[in-house]
């Protein structure tokens, strides 16, 4: 009988279910139908695992490993009405009246430490998540529900103060149930900080095992999940700090998968492969230059060149974002129309973003007083140069890449920009602080088109999203007319009404969206990944039983 090699023991305890059988260059054969490591590489490292301060897509997808929403939204991304959305935390649920939704709790979901999951726990997620000393980013989601309440231990009640489309959408996605028993006491203006969310007891599919800051996350499957066991027994979460250096290590086989390829040629030289799969998906990434309209030395003032609406304008038109598009992506990219992505249902060509006419940005220039009397290319103005400093994170090479190309276009107007590239953690801080006079952002949105106020609006000045702090009353009125409605077509009008204001105020560049692809080592199979979120599928995915596997699956 053969038997296994000799590991370590944080292997053997991991990998218990791998068979063992004839070796082949290094590999072992899957002959279980539970075996296997998933190998995973991404941009940027979660900043915690506290789910109400999720604020960027790794932290999402690091926490739909551990922590599940009381209903996970479908493959299509409905946000209207509980069509297509699947059962998690709660078993049922029930329309007690147009102002109540019940919700019937699964009596098998526990706590990783056993304790089983209830409806105090639901009342409890919702306090912490509308409380001010928490500040949560999507805090303001949740206006519509006065409160929650408990009927029993296994019935949480959700009242809300109107009926509208989005009802059931707001009260189960935008909140992770968290555990009553082991948070509860703590104080909630440092609760985001407390060590327990570095290795959190959670009530989903994985388990953190092990947290390296700066290298990688461990997570092992919870073999008694309540609604089935993970089908891959293992996650290990590698972060890069640049994508192109995964695609060498994707090609060799080890890494297994990656939710974006980046650049066209990635995209080319991945498809080449005979050991890898892409699997197209609508991306609801887009990205933008963020123009600051504060000053970042005294936020109480106007930026002294992007406070003015005209040089914002001129600013915007002077840039062609095709044509980054078409050198970075070519058929795999498009211009957002505005602050959108393809999958809002407000998506429209039609949305009255400025388009680039470098000769109109040139007159607007000169209209303004902007012009180059010395003859150094840049032009000024009361003695300021018209120059300024364009941030963004060094993981992402395609933003890198645009931004050069977005600062040759300027030139061409006289318009400096300087192009400065930060570690993601210092981007991020900046950026979020206001220290910055333009910023190279991207922003995975929710499916509801409620998400371009977070960006946008006065709700994501108070939330730290609106980092620009652009405010515009009137596409507030918009904003509020379109949460209020509650018919389709009228909400629909409404949203892009707001768009059209802010495009017409310019206070970002949009640049691109990619029609994304993620890439997968075929040994993987019933693989899937839902748009929004790339971690929520990952635990119904498993490796083909026979297929062939790594013997060295700690690297």
């Amino acid at each position: 009988m053969k038997r296994c090699p000799v590991r370590p023991p944080l292997v053997c305890s991991l990998l218990v279910a791998i068979a063992c059988g004839g070796e082949r260059g290094g590999e072992l054969p899957c002959s279980s139908e539970w075996c296997g490591t998933l190998i995973m590489a991404s941009g940027g490292e979660p900043a915690s695992l506290f789910p109400p301060e999720i604020g960027a897509n790794v932290e999402a997808a690091a926490n739909d490993f551990v922590f599940l929403p009381l209903a996970e939204i479908g493959p299509e991304l409905n946000t209207v009405g509980d069509s297509g959305f699947a059962p998690r935390i709660a078993r049922t649920w029930a329309f007690e009246d147009s102002l109540t939704i019940r919700f019937d709790l699964d009596p098998r979901a526990r706590w990783h430490d056993g304790e089983p999951v209830t409806a105090n726990d639901v009342v409890y997620t919702f306090s912490v998540y509308r409380d001010t000393l928490v500040g949560s980013g999507v805090r303001s989601r949740l206006d519509p529900i006065d409160s929650v309440t408990a009927r029993d231990a296994g019935t949480a009640v959700f009242w809300f103060n109107r009926s509208y489309p989005e009802q059931f959408f707001d009260a189960v996605y935008h909140m992770r149930v968290l555990p009553h028993h082991l948070t509860a006491s703590m104080p909630r203006a440092r609760l985001g900080d407390d060590p327990f969310w570095r290795a959190p007891v959670g009530n989903g599919p994985y388990r953190l095992v092990r947290w390296a800051g700066g290298e990688f996350m461990e997570f092992a499957a919870d073999s008694t999940f309540f609604l089935d066991r993970p089908g891959i027994p293992r996650l290990v979460w590698r972060f890069v700090t640049d994508l192109n250096t995964a695609i060498p290590q994707l090609l060799a086989g080890d890494v297994d998968f990656m939710n974006t390829v980046g650049p066209r040629e990635n995209f080319r030289l991945l498809s080449e492969a005979d050991h890898l799969r892409l699997i197209p998906y609508t991306s609801v990434v887009y990205t933008y230059v963020m123009l600051n309209t504060r000053d970042p030395q005294r936020p109480d003032r106007p930026h002294p060149l992007f406070g003015d609406r005209a040089l914002r304008r001129a600013v915007v038109a002077a840039v062609d974002a095709q044509a980054a598009v078409r050198t970075i992506f070519g058929e795999l990219g498009r211009v957002p129309p505005g602050p959108m992505t393809a999958v809002s249902s407000v998506w429209t060509e039609d949305a009255g973003a400025i388009a680039f006419d470098s000769a109109l940005a040139a007159n607007a220039l000169d209209s303004l007083g902007w012009r180059d009397a010395n003859g150094d290319g840049v032009r000024e103005r009361d003695g300021r140069p018209l120059r300024f400093e364009l941030l963004l994170p060094n993981t992402s090479s395609a933003r890198h890449r645009a931004a050069v190309i977005v600062q040759e276009q300027l030139r061409r107007v006289g318009v400096a920009m300087e192009v400065t590239p930060l570690d993601f953690q210092t981007w991020s801080e900046r950026s979020g602080a206001g220290r910055f006079d333009a910023t190279f952002g991207a922003y995975g949105s929710d499916p509801s088109p409620v998400a371009i106020e977070e960006v946008w609006g006065r709700a994501g000045v108070e939330s730290g999203d609106n980092w620009g702090h652009y405010t515009n009353p009137e596409v507030e009125r918009w904003f509020t007319r379109a949460k209020t409605a509650s018919h389709a077509d009228t909400i629909a009008h409404a949203w892009r009404e707001a768009v059209g204001l802010i495009n017409a105020d310019a206070p970002a560049i949009w640049i691109y969206t990619p029609m994304e692809s993620m890439v997968i080592q075929r040994r993987f199979e019933n693989v899937s990944i839902r748009p929004d979120q790339f971690g929520a599928t990952i635990w119904q995915w498993r490796v083909t039983p026979g297929a062939w596997i790594p013997r060295d699956t700690i690297r």
